[in-house]
């Protein structure tokens, strides 16, 4: 039997990485994408070395995906904030985070989707933030994830006969204990509280075991019915 092959866009550090790990554990043909690609030495797992938000990277990962057959899955796993902050942002702030959290991704499926389309069966998942939710966090970040929730949102329901399943997962912060949330919660100091009061609203960070375990419901059967769904994970 041939085995099922999946992209992870940003898959070579953090919880990307665990589900990179998840997925060659099960017998996928896994292409994992990221900037840093050292200590990259999985089974069943062939590493590629792009910055999504560089163009010059992105056409270059582009020329790789076209190469790809079997495709299964698709997963999403980029994004952030990058520092940007509110204050005084004009459009160029905007311009640069819905690139990165949302543009980039577009580029990319204009490539996928037609694999993704080819089989019988498929899926794409894109990492959101719980912020869609809660409104938390800067305005230029949460804004350029509002695009992608929409993006998802339609997407699945205009693929839905078509075998596609598009769906979401959005997560509070995620727990690393090696960066600086997890290290704050660690310390158990009132700044820890602080934040968990005013950006998680008391909802709990999310362990990556949590992520792997969203990926693979949606990679399952199950996951067959949940075309739009958009998980949340942490407790908000």
């Amino acid at each position: 039997m041939v085995s099922k092959a999946v992209v992870v866009i940003g898959g070579t550090s953090g919880a990307g990485r665990s589900i990179v790990e998840y997925l060659a554990r099960n017998n996928y043909e896994v292409l994992a994408v990221g900037r840093n690609c050292k200590q990259s030495k999985i089974s069943n797992c062939e590493f590629f070395k792009a910055d999504i938000s560089n163009r010059k990277d992105l056409l270059k990962l582009k020329k790789k995906l076209i190469e790809l057959e079997n495709l299964y899955a698709v997963i999403h796993n980029v994004g952030g904030s990058y520092g940007l902050k509110d204050i005084s942002s004009d459009h160029t702030i905007y311009e640069k985070l819905i690139f990165i959290n949302f543009l980039s991704i577009v580029e990319l499926n204009s490539v996928l989707i037609p694999k993704l389309l080819s089989q019988k069966s498929s899926r794409l998942i894109h990492m959101l933030t719980s912020s869609v939710f809660t409104l938390k966090g800067n305005i230029p970040y949460v804004s350029s994830k509002f695009a992608l929730l929409g993006y998802t949102k339609a997407m699945a329901k205009k693929f839905i006969d078509d075998g596609m399943i598009v769906c979401g997962i959005a997560p509070t912060a995620i727990n690393y204990p090696d960066r600086y949330i997890g290290k704050l919660k660690k310390s158990g100091k009132k700044e820890w509280q602080t934040f968990r009061d005013s950006e998680l609203m008391g909802a709990c960070l999310v362990e990556p075991d949590e992520i792997v375990s969203a990926v693979g419901f949606f990679l399952s059967d199950s996951g067959k019915n949940c075309s739009g769904s958009i998980m949340k994970l942490g407790g908000y």
